[in-house]
């Protein structure tokens, strides 16, 4: 029978001393788990578990991001042009998301979303494991004129892999906030494992399939096939001509398999386009991307917010090992790929280098067989810092003199975001009276007003100047409902235009000028009703944080900057 030595295996793994096999060494828990699938499934299945309750740990009543109300609607109403969610679509994702409201059919849609998020945060963990193993059986691999070295297959390794992607601070939180970030780890880590595979494999079946996988991943998120690029264009390189072109075609056909359908679903190239461009080009690139707006405020927070995410996701590099494999080179360079991309593109959280956390958790494939004590010992930092940060941080912290906060992945600012949203949706929706009303409100911060038609029945939200807080020459005006958003001057969010008219989808009793709303705004209104506001709760509260109500027969048009809305009376 094998036994357990009672000073502990894994702490002579860590340690280096576990004999002449080092850390992969022929010790009673290595020899179990690889002799054993049955045991290497459940410990892997049991990680997974783990994970999944660590991400369930930071669940609120809410939401963390607006995109989390766009994508879990998505599941409902696919619409890209209205953001539903944003362009370019994300269909692959979305397709997971109809998925489980069809088993979970009694999931709201911010559940649907959240679980998209939990069960791809959940996936990663043994991914992980695969991919590092499947590294570190390409290092293994002699060299030409190398003789061969046999060694057994490696399971301590790639399990210290899967406990950092476990723990890892961004793939933590962002595997609980129902956006699509959690997705982009899995699958940066999925095409990493997937090229380390097919490099091993000549022919063209391999590269069909790996080119297959690059175009498909596209659905999940656009600049996924680029930002993983890097191992493409390793498996291919030194291959015949034939393979190159055979990669080219499998990968267009791929991309064409969900772009096609998508640009279908959002009623056409025309609308399709116009909204892609009033989004990504008009109003990201020209405001903030330093290469469409050159050094202003924006771009300066977007390069601050782009360093710090950056240093959150290679957090596991601490533990850095020089290591050995052809596989390093495309690894560092897909990680130095997607700093500069985001740093000269856009980035409003750290949610945008979970692809990069992904591979920073395989550092372990890079640690030698029987490690020197350093390694252990950062090893030891990497694995411990991560649920520090999000159990211990703090909700956000200054980078700069200038007073810029950024976000920390933590519990307090799950806490923070959830108080701010009960607190706002008790003055808006205590305001409404329980009866049909528009909420609203020209702060910048969309997820304040997006969820309001969720939380409260029977309320609709305006949201004034949205985008125009960005681009002051926007006039925008955004009209959420439970199933959807109307827009502004124009039918395409975001896109400028002359001003025009909208008629609500349903009739109001009342219009309540939300919590946090500008003077400007506050004034605007009370100048076009005919009739004192009502009485509301909070109305002793700071004037700021006041939400303030009128009977909608005072206002049967509400004029919002050059915009008007057209209310439908009781």
């Amino acid at each position: 029978m094998v036994g357990f030595r009672a000073d502990g295996e894994l702490g002579h793994w860590m340690s280096g001393r576990a004999g002449n096999g080092g850390m992969e060494g022929c010790g009673a828990f290595p020899g179990l788990l690889r002799g054993s699938p049955v045991a290497l499934a459940l410990v892997l299945g049991l990680a997974s578990v783990v994970g999944l309750l660590l991400r369930l740990a930071l669940d609120l009543d809410g939401a963390l991001d607006v995109d989390t109300v766009a994508f879990g609607l998505s599941a409902w109403s696919f619409d890209p042009v209205h953001h539903q969610p944003q362009p370019p679509g994300y269909p692959g994702y979305v397709v997971l998301l109809k998925m489980i409201r069809a088993v979970a059919s009694g999931l709201d849609p911010l559940e649907v979303a959240k679980w998209g998020s939990r069960l791809c945060g959940a996936a990663t963990v043994p991914a992980a494991w695969w991919a590092c193993r499947e590294a570190l059986r390409a290092s293994a691999t002699p060299r030409p004129g190398e003789a061969s070295r046999a060694e057994e297959t490696p399971v301590v390794r790639p399990l210290l892999a899967a406990g950092l992607a476990a723990v890892h601070p961004l793939l933590w939180y962002y595997g609980a906030d129902g956006q699509v970030h959690a997705a982009e780890g899995l699958v940066t880590t999925v095409l990493f494992g997937a090229s380390v595979k097919a490099k091993r494999r000549p022919g063209p079946a391999s590269v069909a399939a790996l080119a297959a996988a690059f175009g498909l991943a596209g659905s999940v998120r656009l600049t996924l096939p680029l930002l993983a690029g890097p191992f493409l264009l390793w498996v291919l390189w030194g291959r015949p001509t034939r393979e190159w072109a055979t990669a080219g075609i499998v990968g267009l056909v791929g991309v064409a398999a969900w772009w096609g359908p998508t640009v279908a679903l959002s009623g056409g190239w025309d609308l399709y386009s116009r909204a892609g461009r009033a989004l990504l080009v008009e109003h990201i690139f020209r405001h903030h991307s330093p290469l469409g707006a050159g050094l202003t405020d924006l771009t300066r927070l977007n390069l601050l917010r782009a360093a710090w995410g950056m240093a959150l996701a290679c957090l596991p590099l601490v533990a850095l090992a020089r290591g050995r494999g052809a596989w390093r080179r495309p690894w560092a360079l897909a990680l130095v790929a997607s700093a500069v991309f985001y740093a000269l593109g856009f980035v409003s959280e750290p949610g945008y280098f979970t692809g990069v956390a992904a591979l920073a958790c395989l550092v372990p494939a890079l640690w030698p067989r029987s490690p020197r004590p350093g390694i252990a010992v950062r090893a030891g930092v990497s694995l411990v810092a991560g649920p520090l940060i999000v159990l211990l941080g703090p909700a956000t912290v200054r980078l700069s003199d200038s007073g810029t906060e950024v976000l920390v992945p933590s519990l307090a600012h799950v806490v923070e975001v959830e108080r701010l949203l009960a607190f706002y949706r008790d003055r808006a929706c205590g305001a409404a009276g329980g009866r049909p009303a528009l909420v609203v409100s020209d702060h910048p911060n969309p997820l304040l007003m997006r969820l309001l038609p969720l939380q409260c029945p029977g309320v609709l939200a305006a949201s004034v100047h949205l985008g125009g807080s960005v681009d002051p020459t926007l006039d925008d005006l955004h009209v959420f409902s439970r199933d959807g958003v109307r827009t502004l001057p124009t039918d395409v969010p975001l896109e400028h235009g002359p001003p025009g008219a909208l008629t609500l989808p349903a009739p109001v009793e009342r219009v309540v000028i939300a919590p946090f709303a500008s003077p400007g705004l506050r004034a605007l209104v009370a100048s076009q009703a005919t009739c004192p506001p009502l009485s509301v709760p909070g109305a002793f509260d700071e004037p700021a944080a006041v939400a303030t109500a009128v009977p909608s027969t005072c206002l049967p048009s509400l004029r919002l900057g050059g915009n008007t809305v057209v209310l439908q009376g009781p």
